[in-house]
């Protein structure tokens, strides 16, 4: 009894250890195809379509990396917070146009190296109302007092905007915030300044709303993937490789090609 009780014993060590090793070995693998969820919202020069063609300067950049690293991209477009919830969720490996902050990296994994652009938070008002909002890049609290800020849902307030605790109220898209606010439905937004200029420059909403200046906050913005899945081997990967590119001419070229 005692030598099969004693082999029984270590026949578990083994399995258990063969298992942690295939484990490993996995974790250690590069997959020959991810899932990249993205907002559904197009966001030109960065995600948006050419006829029935997903590009734009973050696709091209991200599939860029993927095809030297082996690995093919499938992109998922959703409404953003449901983008959100399939990398924590491991429904999807990665998610582009992320800003980090200390509640997404409890379920994503932000390299340096990954990001893949950068841009600013500003506030955007009525122009009739310049008069009576006004921003020097100090004041938020007193621009923000008896007032509700528009925002898009999903989207992170900076520190110093959240710690305010003034209301809110979160639009679907950036399409139905601006929406809001030319309608007088609400005096502020935030908004990424360089998505707004790049769907409304041009436009006559141009002669209805206006950016705020100093800006409110700089990011930057990234491709993260998902603890759920244990992909900080691809991460790390994604990362060096993104480095390298970052520093050919071949990547000044994509820059030059979308205008960044």
């Amino acid at each position: 009894m005692t030598l099969i009780y004693g082999g029984t014993i270590i026949k578990k060590i083994i399995l258990a250890i063969l298992t942690l090793l295939s484990f490993t070995i996995f974790a250690n693998t590069l997959p020959k195809k991810i899932i990249v969820a993205r907002d559904e919202v197009l966001y030109p020069p960065m995600e948006f379509y050419q006829g029935d063609k997903l590009t734009g300067f973050h696709v091209e950049l991200v599939e860029e990396i993927a095809k030297r690293l082996g690995i093919a991209v499938e992109w998922v477009e959703v409404p953003w917070r449901r983008a959100l919830n399939m990398v924590e969720t491991g429904n999807a490996d990665g998610i582009t146009y992320i800003g980090k902050n200390p509640e997404r990296e409890r379920w994503a994994i932000f390299k340096d190296g990954n990001t893949i652009s950068s841009g600013t938070f500003s506030f955007l008002i009525r122009r009739t109302s310049r008069k009576e909002i006004k921003f020097d890049g100090t004041n938020e609290k007193e621009l923000l007092q008896n007032r509700t800020l528009l925002m898009v849902g999903g989207f992170t307030l900076p520190k110093n905007i959240s710690e305010l605790n003034s209301k809110k109220h979160e639009a679907l898209r950036i399409t139905n915030l601006v929406d809001m606010l030319r309608a007088s439905r609400y005096d502020i937004a935030i908004v990424n300044k360089d998505d707004y200029l790049n769907l409304y420059a041009g436009t006559d909403t141009e002669e209805y709303l206006s950016i705020l200046e100093p800006p409110v906050y700089s990011f930057a913005n990234y491709i993260a993937f998902s603890k759920a899945k244990n992909l900080d081997f691809l991460a790390q990967k994604f990362e060096e490789e993104m480095l390298k590119f970052k520093a050919t001419k071949e990547y000044e070229d994509l820059k030059k090609k979308f205008g960044i």
